[in-house]
């Protein structure tokens, strides 16, 4: 049973990095070299897809001339089509630009100023292999860019419970438990009181 469980896991794992590579040659020509960045094979994300952000001070105005985005800055725009940026469009739609400093305060008492979420985009573009020359070509117009990254695909939960699963049941007896010990603790504290006394 265990060998036929591994091999189903095998299986799956070999089919998964398949459909990766058929997605990364799909735009080339059947006998052509296609050199791969390392960097693409120690991360998650989605393929061509970018997130920029750029500074607050900046105004995008979005737009499409033919299948090509645009932003209404000319050296932005021009490394849009340089990388055939298809589309662009806000993360955050609903988020206006801070007018003032707002400082939060973590659970950890430390200090933090609230991230302005007006001017992040999420592009998308054709060729898989452009995602790092796209990225650092965008990384380089420090006067407009504040970051560019792949979309990177993360999660925040685990797929094991870290206990097991109580019926209804089970949880009422387990929270009586509790509060009759919690009854009998306080009786012990006050009879041991009355005896000081």
């Amino acid at each position: 049973m265990k060998k036929l469980y591994f091999l189903f896991v095998m299986l799956l794992l070999g089919l998964n990095s398949a459909y990766s590579q058929q997605q990364l040659f799909a735009n080339q020509p059947p006998d052509s070299v296609v050199r791969q960045n390392p960097r693409t094979s120690a991360m998650e994300f989605v393929p061509g897809e970018v997130l920029i952000k750029f500074r607050d001070e900046v105004a995008v105005n979005l737009s499409y001339k033919g299948s090509q985005a645009q932003t209404g800055i000319n050296a932005i725009d021009n490394i849009f089509a340089n990388f055939n940026v298809t589309t662009a469009e806000k993360l955050f739609p609903g988020e206006q630009r801070l007018k003032s400093k707002v400082i939060l305060k973590a659970f950890n008492g430390k200090e933090v100023e609230k991230p302005s979420l007006h001017n992040i985009y999420k592009l998308k573009f054709a060729r898989q292999e452009d995602l790092f020359a796209l990225m650092d070509t965008l990384k380089k117009d420090t006067a407009h860019v504040v970051y560019a990254e792949p979309n990177y695909l993360l999660s925040i939960t685990d797929d094991k419970p870290l206990s097991p699963i109580l019926s209804e049941k089970e949880m009422q007896d387990f929270l009586d438990s509790k509060s009759d010990s919690r009854e009998a603790a306080e009786s012990r504290r006050q009879k041991a009181g009355s005896r000081r006394q």
